[in-house]
């Protein structure tokens, strides 16, 4: 029996495929389960499966790899750089041949874990020097307002106008925003009564979860950077006044670049409705650039308001790890907690108080 906190030295057979190679020495570190277990969990060390280590494939040659410990992702350097990959069900455990350190001339392997297919694919992005990057999009990349919305602020406003103890700067600013929320939910009501666009085809969710596309009444005010659209095309209480933020289109031309390289891989994660959501997006990235028709699904991620959002949902269905993103977003307070400190908090966008948007003059 070993002491407790001691290092658990093993001896276990090696395999290339089905050719024995011979035994080696494992050391289990202090906590680690019994090596006969087949259960691999990332908040445990690794162990190997069936007492044995049976190398299954070699990972693609790369100049950097990454180690896994819980919660951390190490990046080392070096040339053609190759895993060995033991696989156990969901999981797979990553061999790297290595120098040690307290024996000059020792050869040994740094072993983790991962679930399948991770490892591989943020190598890829790793080599492509492209990280994820997640939106959120309500006061980050746009704002939108119903005639109902609009209506509410409207009313909030003028209570604040009676106030008897407004000062005369405080007054003009507030004068000035009734006048544009006015404005904006006249253009708005105009949209929804009458209805003179051209139609732009978008996406609805069926009920089975499938994506229908279907035909919109659009207006774009190009001078505005903004649009009024309807997300059910027959209903204008579904009508929409879209302010998209002032330097969107510098950001989506920096995360992709003339040539067509991604420097970030884009997901969305929001508190919207996901009807909403869709329409929204094809508003900003109408060519499916950041995000194509066949990925929209697994990248556009959206969270019940009484959830927090976090990286392990946004990445569910995803081969990316949380520490391989950061994220873009007005609210740091929505995230997990685990989240937070990757969380870049844009101030929120409000054109009707700001128009020119003069806090960050847009996102870039």
């Amino acid at each position: 029996m070993a002491a407790a906190g001691a290092v658990t030295r093993r001896s276990m057979p090696l395999f290339d495929g089905g050719v024995f190679l011979g035994d080696v020495d494992v050391l289990l570190p202090p906590g680690t389960e019994s090596a006969s277990s087949s259960c691999m969990d990332l908040g445990q060390p690794a162990v190997f499966p069936r007492n044995e280590i049976r190398i299954s494939r070699r990972s693609p040659a790369s100049e950097r790899f990454m180690i896994y410990i819980p919660n951390f992702w190490i990046l080392a350097g070096g040339q053609s750089l190759v895993t060995a990959v033991v696989e156990d069900g969901e999981e797979e455990l990553q061999l790297i041949a290595m120098q040690s350190k307290q024996v000059k001339g020792l050869a040994c392997f740094w072993c983790w874990s991962a679930p399948t297919g991770l490892y591989a694919a943020c190598l890829l992005m790793l080599n492509n020097r492209c990280l994820a990057l997640v939106l959120d999009l309500d006061e980050t990349v746009v704002f939108s307002n119903t005639a109902e919305m609009f209506q509410s602020r409207l009313d909030k406003i003028m209570s604040g106008l009676e106030d008897s103890e407004l000062d005369g700067a405080n007054e003009s600013a507030m004068s000035d925003e009734f006048n544009r929320t006015f404005n904006d939910k006249q253009l708005l009501v105009d949209f929804n009564e009458t209805v003179r666009s051209h139609d732009e085809q978008g996406m609805l969710r069926k009920p089975s979860g499938q994506l229908e596309f279907i035909t919109r009444p659009i207006i774009r005010l190009q001078d505005r950077n903004a649009v009024l659209t309807r997300i059910a095309p027959t209903d204008p209480s579904t009508g929409y006044f879209v302010n998209i933020r002032p330097g969107w289109d510098d950001l989506k031309g920096y995360l992709n670049t003339a040539s067509g390289r991604q420097r970030f891989k884009v997901y969305v994660c929001t508190m919207a409705g996901r009807d909403y959501a869709l329409e929204i997006w094809r508003l900003l990235d109408p060519d499916g650039r950041l995000i194509s028709l066949n990925e929209i699904s697994q990248r556009l991620i959206c969270v019940r308001p009484d959830c927090k959002k976090s990286l392990e949902r946004v990445f569910q269905d995803s081969l990316c790890h949380p520490s391989m993103a950061m994220v873009l977003d007005d609210r740091r307070d929505v995230w997990d907690e685990r989240d937070k400190r990757r969380v870049f908090v844009a101030p929120p966008y409000k054109p009707l108080v700001d128009p020119e948007d003069k806090v960050i003059s847009g996102l870039v």
